[in-house]
């Protein structure tokens, strides 16, 4: 007997993952993102599985989380982004007196 995963992928779409009764028992998070990426060609480091509201840790059985036969999985990308800090000649939105200079600019106006 086989085990299916449903999947929902971050564009809506829906597939579903099969492992055999054997292959399901050893499963990592980390097995099944490699299936999704032989499946959607999503790169594993770019793939965020959601399962009950919370992401699940590629080094854990999918049965830790209570994943089983018809269970359902959201796929989401890892998005880029963040900014390296700014360095000390950056003071941002304020100084560090907690002025903020579009303020002081405003005044001049």
């Amino acid at each position: 007997m086989a085990v299916t995963i449903f999947i929902k992928n971050h564009k809506g779409q829906a597939y579903t993952v099969q492992l055999d009764d054997t292959e399901f028992q050893g499963a990592t998070v980390l097995d099944l993102k490699k299936k999704i990426e032989a499946l959607e060609r999503i790169p594993v480091s770019q793939q965020r599985l959601i399962f009950n509201g919370r992401e699940v840790n590629d080094n854990f059985l999918l049965s830790y989380y209570g994943i089983q036969n018809a269970s359902h999985i959201y796929s989401n990308l890892r998005l880029r982004g963040g900014a390296e800090p700014g360095g000390p000649g950056d003071p941002g939105l304020g100084d560090k007196d907690g002025k903020n200079r579009s303020n002081e600019r405003l005044a001049d106006f």
